[in-house]
């Protein structure tokens, strides 16, 4: 197979929305399969963003979670505590 009909099934793949892809030549197809590549490489730092974004938001809820489980013990120990105190008193 030649490189220009390498080239040409390659863009044909990668970058089918391209205008006219077919029909231009293996000069701008190469191009047309680099600026495929740059928009995938720039999409994929834009999805490790998100995911960092992401895991500090996990983490920020997680820290929360265990926050108000130690809220809820606290609160339960004071509810135990005037419990007892209010039976001592008769009530």
């Amino acid at each position: 197979m030649k490189l220009e009909e390498r080239i040409k099934e390659i863009a044909l793949n990668v970058a089918p929305d391209y205008p006219d892809i077919e029909k231009c030549d293996s000069i701008e197809q190469c191009w047309a399969i680099e600026q495929t590549f740059q928009g995938i490489l720039a999409a994929n730092q834009d999805c490790h963003d998100e995911i960092r974004n992401l895991k500090e938001q996990i983490r920020c809820f997680i820290a929360m979670k265990e926050g108000v489980g130690i809220r809820i013990a606290a609160l339960e120990n004071e509810n135990k505590q005037l419990r007892k105190e209010l039976r001592m008193a008769g009530f």
